[in-house]
């Protein structure tokens, strides 16, 4: 019966600790690797704006990495809320894999 007890001390604290791992990754992480991201791009290009694009698109991620959750339902609430509008969207018959192209 003591085990049992153990074991789920064990379980909590393995959930704390990837609790704090994913805090860590979403405060500290992402922003080193979007530093990095950005060095690279300058050192690479020597282009302020290519360095610029960069910042920008780090700044981005770091903001969807920082709002997962928010994001998480997102898609799910946008297509409920165009069920009901009166348009929807079918396949043609006989879609498939078409070549690139169109069909010859």
């Amino acid at each position: 019966m003591n085990t049992t007890i153990l074991a789920v001390g064990w379980l909590d604290t393995g959930h704390n600790l990837g609790t704090n791992f994913e805090s860590l990754l979403v405060t500290v992480g992402t922003p080193i690797i979007a530093t990095l991201a950005v060095l690279l791009s300058w050192s690479k290009t020597r282009s302020g704006p290519a360095a610029l694009g960069t910042i920008i698109l780090g700044a981005i991620v770091w903001w969807g990495v920082a709002n997962m959750g928010l994001l998480a339902n997102k898609t799910g609430d946008d297509i409920k809320n165009n069920t009901n509008n009166g348009y929807s969207v079918s396949a043609p018959g006989g879609a498939g894999i078409q070549p690139a192209g169109g069909s010859r």
